[in-house]
């Protein structure tokens, strides 16, 4: 399978992983920013590309791709919002743990190899919450 085709599967099983969590079918943007005025939102790009072979628990991989996946929240509330973007954030780590291959034949994908919790107040009465989630996906067959 050419490696465009193997990425867009993946990247695929990614946004559907995504939209089965309660909230965000529908508000999942591939690559682009999201509407600025949805809420809540995930929004799911590339970082990295690491193209070297890899030796991981025995296994030789060809690809490793490191994707970044971001859930927004803004509420009028601090701690509403608060507790939505967390309830978003480990809905989709349990997505992607019930099936790690996202779907995609040769691909294991790892949830949440790092995160950071961003918190700002995009206009007074409103709080806002940025919860990005790394995503390695090993691909052994590109």
């Amino acid at each position: 399978m050419p490696s465009l085709d193997k990425y867009n599967q993946v990247e695929a099983g990614l946004k559907a992983a995504v939209e089965r969590v309660p909230g965000l079918s529908g508000k999942t943007f591939v690559g682009h920013y999201g509407d600025p005025g949805v809420f809540p939102r995930a929004e799911i790009y590339v970082e990295t590309v690491d193209a070297e072979e890899r030796v991981v628990g025995g296994r030789s991989l060809d690809h490793v791709w490191g994707f970044l996946i971001e859930v927004v929240v803004v509420s009028g509330n601090e701690r509403e919002g608060y507790e939505e973007v967390k309830r978003l954030f480990w809905g989709i780590y349990d997505e992607i743990m019930r099936d790690r291959t996202l779907g995609v034949e040769g691909v294991w994908a790892l949830p949440a190899v790092s995160s950071r919790l961003e918190r700002e107040i995009p206009e007074e009465g409103r709080y806002g919450f940025v919860w990005s989630m790394r995503v390695n996906v090993y691909v052994s067959e590109v």
